[in-house]
């Protein structure tokens, strides 16, 4: 394991294996090995960052829930300080010291503070399983993250060591390491895109929007859906591919050791990020209102939280709004590389909607079974062609647009649909920091390559007989046989292996570019949507 790069998780995985070979201690603590062996690489980066730009990240399942008086405020816990339990104690010392304290769960709110800029190390305390989906993510960032296992799972009234925590906390060191090569700088960059007063001189300076505390209505809720902070992947494509092909000067330069620690943006990049973030915010409005879904982003939906015809329009608006963006950036590009690149973003355009089609006409009790080829046809048609024409824009910003079109169209589309069945997978877990309640694409009989793959192997008819009669008494009930329905139909293992041979491929395809720093880029863009993937 190289001291000079972000250790991927099979090389972690090797070395927590010879640690318990090495210890005569089987293989089930191999979870707990791993974070050890994550925790050694990491301790002197993270001991030599101050106490003040640390982060401390606690789960609020430590709380006594018999006595707490702390609040829930937008996914995060607010504790009261009653001492009755060990939350408050290691708050009030790690503030003392200087820590930034988080109570939150998951990766979304922990990545959004070390977006910010105001964090350059984190210490977290977890279960296992959410140490694996959320320190995964941010270690692939390269800041160093120490993690602390909870002495065991449930989500209720759990235990850490709290002395180890402490130990952590005051962890020091004499000498500052080099910084790992990251693309943390790139994420901050992204998210600056959307503070003020840049977001809100961008829009007026393109002519794609006024101040938003002068505009109409419409404008009004428009934007404020746009700045809903989310993943942001498509605008971090963009101003990532920008970046990566003009570091160098063009295809056959060489990489930095320090990727996008200095990367500039353009106008014009700026305004193609935008206005993918402003496209893609459109299309989620829409499909929330098809798909009858009751949250995002852990507040009630557009369609929900207002009416159907004013998300419809607040999602038309935003359309404009991108399209106008990229308009207002052809004098810097060229209006022969704007013109090449609207081509390509209408043809995206129309792509997504015939994909959203044809999942209307899968989806309910009244549609024909869904055909494995059918729904992957779909995710090709929406998340794919997203990340590619997302990628395509900034090398179209960077001038480099003509040279690898072609190869971030095959790239995405196995990132894309990988990433989708990845969603699909997800619908079965619970998420309390997205209000998600598992299994309710399968009650709703979405077309989901889960549902395509039970079906083709176990018969419609008999996802008809553990939905028949299903009322609202006993839905619960439904989602558990639907869920072993899927299981003993090989769904979920086969949906698993789909996924990580699409992820392979994006892997591979991304392995064989010739410019170092897109290379290095597409790489980590697998890493980031699927920890621990094959990807370097």
């Amino acid at each position: 394991m190289s001291p000079d790069r972000v250790p991927a998780l099979r090389d972690l995985e090797r070395l927590a294996r010879d640690v318990l070979d090495h210890a005569d201690c089987a293989l089930q603590y191999l979870a707990f090995a791993v974070v050890a062996v994550s925790n050694a690489f990491w301790r002197p980066r993270f001991a030599s960052i101050p106490f003040h730009r640390r982060l401390l990240l606690l789960p609020h399942c430590m709380r006594n829930s018999a006595l707490c008086r702390g609040e829930y405020d937008g996914g995060r816990f607010d504790c009261a300080g009653c001492d009755s339990c060990d939350l408050n104690p290691l708050i009030v010392e790690a503030r003392q010291l200087g820590y930034h304290v988080l109570t939150a769960e998951g990766a979304p709110p922990l990545l959004a503070v070390l977006r910010s800029g105001t964090c350059d190390a984190a210490l977290g305390v977890a279960c296992l399983d959410s140490l694996e989906h959320t320190f995964r993510h941010v270690s692939a960032t390269g800041i160093p993250a120490l993690a602390i296992p909870l002495l065991f799972d449930g989500c209720v009234n759990t235990q850490a060591e709290a002395d180890v925590i402490r130990d952590l906390l005051t962890l020091t060191g004499s000498r500052r390491a080099a910084p790992l090569p990251n693309f943390l700088p790139l994420w901050r960059a992204v998210d600056g895109l959307f503070r003020e007063p840049a977001f809100s001189k961008l829009l007026a300076d393109s002519g794609a929007g006024a101040d938003p505390a002068a505009s109409d209505p419409t404008e009004k809720l428009a934007i404020e859906w746009l700045r809903e902070s989310g993943k942001r992947i498509r605008p971090f494509m963009t101003l990532g591919a920008y970046a990566a092909l003009r570091s160098t000067g063009g295809p056959k330069g060489s990489a930095s050791p320090s990727p996008y620690a200095d990367a500039m943006f353009g106008t014009a990049v700026q305004r193609f990020a935008v206005a993918m973030e402003a496209l893609h915010k459109a299309s989620l409005a829409h499909d929330d209102i098809a798909d009858n879904d009751a949250f995002r982003y852990g507040r009630p939906t557009l369609h929900r939280e207002f009416d159907i015809p004013t998300a419809l329009n607040a999602g038309d608006h935003l359309i404009g709004m991108g399209y106008r963006l990229v308009l207002s950036a052809r004098a810097e590009v060229g209006p022969e590389t704007a013109n090449t690149f609207l081509t390509h973003l209408a043809e995206t355009h129309q792509a997504l909607c015939r994909g959203q089609g044809q999942e209307l006409g899968l989806t309910g009790p009244d549609a024909p079974p869904p055909r494995p080829l059918d729904i992957l046809t779909v995710y090709a048609r929406k998340t794919a062609a997203a990340f590619a024409v997302s990628l395509e824009a900034g090398a179209a910003a960077s001038g480099f647009g003509d040279v690898y079109y072609s190869l971030f169209r095959r790239f995405a589309r196995a990132l894309g649909v990988a990433y989708q069945i990845q969603n699909d997978l997800d619908d079965w877990r619970d998420s309390r920091h997205n209000k998600r309640v598992a299994g309710q694409d399968a009650l709703r009989q979405c077309p989901t390559i889960l549902r395509a793959f039970a079906v083709e192997q176990a018969g419609v008819e008999r996802e008809a007989e553990i939905l028949d009669g299903l009322g609202a008494d006993n839905c619960l009930s439904a989602v558990d046989r639907l869920r072993a329905f899927y299981r003993d139909s090989g769904a979920f293992a086969r949906a698993e292996s789909l996924q990580a041979k699409l992820t392979m491929q994006a892997a591979e395809l991304a392995g064989q570019v010739s410019h170092p720093r897109l290379r290095s880029f597409l790489e980590f863009l697998v890493e980031l949507l699927f920890p621990g993937s094959p990807a370097d």
